[in-house]
């Protein structure tokens, strides 16, 4: 392991102990054990699905800002699962990397629930990955609400396609790398390499396209790079929130050619599917939990799966923190902070906007109402405004008094922020788009 990344985060620990509690500290925390590194990553290999699981939910703006402090450069950090144990089959000397292809060894096809809600996109996933070079659906397009399951699934042809064929040169990345690739490649003149990566490849899989918005030499780019697979017949998968004909920002030429293969949407899980994702999470964790658990969490939590997964991540770190036995009454209580809010009838307050909020980032309500300006208070303190002013349209000076007597002018500095942030930032829309899914908005 590289001394300087072990370095860099051995102080970034010492920066995040000052920010969290002991218990988050030592559960979450501690079991991280820096894996491998670059110039611009960080990959922090977690002990446990459900520990990555509640990192990057809730910790992951703490950490990196941690780390890019320490470092003083913008990292990427990503939790990894021990990747040996994903791919024990690819042997040492093949060509194979997880960083050069930026693939997540976590998902894969075994571990996709497939229900009526993402069948056609899941068939046309494992056609695709099956027979890569046939280009039978070039482009793919998948579109959907966050947290349904677009990722895993471009993620598992990914790595279905390296263990089937390990010289296949495959590469995932989100737009807002691709945009930052992009406009690196134009401040160092390195344009020919950005070119080589990125149109050199037999799979491209690129997320959250939506997120190229308004960027217009980014999206020329783009636009030359998916001519120029098209053309060489590599193929082009493509996962987005919304459909091509939505994604009014790209000009015609653009959404006519993400209309040109298959396009396939993914829909919210239904009570069948949701049972169904939690029997396969808890037998991936290796534990035995009744379906009297996954009812109540199924008929109580929203239909999003990262939500579904949350809750029931909740139910075993409770259980294991408080050293109950994982049975129902232990559930009830683990999760009585959603079922006490969904007993108010929807009924929105900026107590119910803040106890929503801070059970999502893991912080304590009063430190959203405080002073505090690190930024795992500060993003949520902001979010939570936000909220209140979108969903209950109460005046700033009104928010101001409910945030601990805060100036107006700090409330609309705070509106603004997220305002913007949430068109530019995948995790800022994505925090929003889970918590209105909580508060059933």
């Amino acid at each position: 392991m590289n001394t300087q990344i072990t370095n860099i985060w051995e102080n970034a620990l010492k920066l995040i102990k000052d920010e969290v509690s002991e218990l988050s500290f030592t559960t979450f925390m501690l079991p991280l054990k820096p894996v491998s590194g670059g110039s611009d990553f960080l990959n922090l290999e977690a002990p446990a699905d459900f520990i990555k699981a509640s990192l990057e939910q809730r910790f992951y703006p703490l950490i990196k800002n941690a780390v890019n402090q320490v470092s003083k450069r913008n990292y990427n950090v990503n939790f990894v699962l021990p990747i040996e144990t994903v791919f024990s089959n690819i042997e040492e000397n093949e060509t194979f990397t997880y960083e050069k292809t930026h693939l997540n060894s976590k998902y894969t096809f075994d571990t996709f629930v497939v229900g009526k809600n993402n069948r056609m996109a899941h068939a046309a996933a494992v056609a695709i990955a099956d027979n890569l070079y046939e280009n039978a659906y070039n482009p793919f397009f998948i579109y959907g609400g966050s947290g349904l399951g677009k990722t895993h699934l471009m993620h598992a042809i990914g790595n279905y396609v390296v263990q089937k064929n390990k010289s296949a040169n495959v590469l995932y990345v989100t737009s807002e790398e691709f945009t930052i690739e992009y406009i690196a490649a134009l401040r160092k003149n390195e344009f020919s390499q950005f070119r080589d990566k990125f149109r050199n490849v037999d799979l491209l899989l690129i997320d959250d396209i939506q997120f190229l918005g308004e960027k217009n030499s980014t999206i020329e780019e783009f636009f030359y790079t998916f001519n120029a697979l098209h053309q060489s017949n590599k193929q082009i998968i493509i996962a987005s929130d919304r459909s091509p004909n939505e994604l009014t920002f790209f000009d015609e030429r653009l959404r006519s050619r993400f209309q040109c293969g298959l396009v396939s949407d993914v829909q919210k899980p239904d009570y069948e599917t949701r049972m169904a994702i939690l029997r396969k999470k808890s037998e991936d964790e290796g534990l035995l939990i009744s379906d009297e658990i996954f009812d109540y969490i199924s008929r109580n939590v929203g239909t999003n799966i990262r939500e579904l997964e949350g809750a029931l991540n909740q139910i075993i770190i409770y259980a294991k923190m408080s050293g109950s036995d994982l049975n129902f009454d232990t559930a009830k209580e683990a999760l009585k902070h959603i079922t006490e809010n969904n007993n108010q009838e929807n009924e929105l307050s900026v107590k119910v906007i803040i106890d929503v909020v801070s059970r999502y980032f893991d912080v304590k309500p009063e430190d959203i109402k405080s002073d505090k300006r690190s930024r795992d208070i500060s993003i949520p303190r902001q979010i939570s405004m936000f909220l209140c002013r979108n969903l209950m349209d109460l005046s700033f000076p009104e928010i101001g008094r409910e945030f601990g007597g805060k100036h107006h002018t700090t409330v609309m500095t705070a509106f603004t922020n997220i305002d913007n942030k949430k068109k530019s930032d995948a995790t800022i829309k994505s925090a929003i788009e889970d918590i209105m899914e909580i508060l059933h908005i």
